[in-house]
């Protein structure tokens, strides 16, 4: 596992961010802002 990369669940799902397999971050960013939320932490 790379150093960058890191993982967030709840009780319903599992994310894994990998950076270097994230081409089109910004487009998520911008689109899905409840899912990619910059004001929250996990």
């Amino acid at each position: 596992m790379d150093k960058n990369e890191r993982s967030y669940s709840n009780n319903e799902i599992k994310v894994h961010w990998k950076p270097k397999e994230c081409v089109h971050a910004g487009t998520c960013f911008r689109e899905l802002r409840k899912v990619f939320d910059p004001s929250r932490r996990p």
